[in-house]
């Protein structure tokens, strides 16, 4: 038979095991079962310099189709733990890039 002090190693160590077995599939997932990142978010741009002249102005969209099952955050997130989207254009001579 069992001390008292046994049994609550035991139990505690049952109790350890059933948690640890119980937890969803997705805490065990690592990182090689990720997707990369950059099949997560698909960046497409467009592009409109319909009558536009030498120092004129364009409008580019910047679209993401994201994978399901995922989600991005907004530029300026709603919660402090939240990691905010940030999106950075690459300087090229002649254009310059603003927020419309």
């Amino acid at each position: 038979m069992l001390r008292s002090s046994q049994n609550a190693r035991v139990r505690a160590g049952l109790l350890v095991l059933a948690t640890v077995l119980l937890l969803p599939p997705t805490m065990w997932a690592q990182e090689a079962d990720l997707p990369a990142p950059e099949d997560v978010v698909a960046v497409s741009a467009f592009v409109s310099l319909s009558g536009v002249h030498p120092g004129g102005e364009g409008m580019l969209a910047v679209v993401g189709d994201i994978l399901e099952g995922w989600h991005i955050n907004a530029h300026i997130p709603s919660q402090e733990f939240l990691i905010p989207t940030t999106l950075a254009m690459v300087a090229q001579d002649g254009l310059v890039f603003r927020e419309p």
